[in-house]
């Protein structure tokens, strides 16, 4: 549901503000993109299972709302919204493996 989403990223959030300053810096962002990367390695089937989009709303791209390097909590919790949205294909509030299958599905 939405409200986990939420609280899941806000815990993602913390794990990797490792200076606890409610910033994400460069070097604190670089290890959650390469952690990210081997995860989805390691467990998407090389990143071309089920799934394999669902890191998308949580890059730098996308969290980054003010293009100054750093990310906020604010900001990184701010998409949040809008990527459940995208990702619900079916509208029904949750998020299961179906919403991350090809279209159509």
């Amino acid at each position: 549901t939405l409200d986990e989403v939420r609280e899941k990223r806000g815990d993602i959030f913390y794990m990797v503000d490792q200076d606890e300053d409610n910033v994400l810096n460069s070097e604190e962002y670089d290890l959650f993109d390469a952690t990210r990367a081997a995860d989805q390695e390691a467990n998407e089937e090389g990143g071309y299972g089920n799934g394999k989009n669902a890191g998308e709303g949580m890059t730098r791209q996308v969290t980054d709302l003010n293009g100054d390097g750093q990310v906020t909590r604010e900001e990184f919790l701010a998409s949040t919204d809008a990527w459940f949205a995208q990702k619900d294909r079916n509208g029904d509030g949750v998020i299961t493996t179906a919403d991350f299958g090809p279209r159509g599905n």
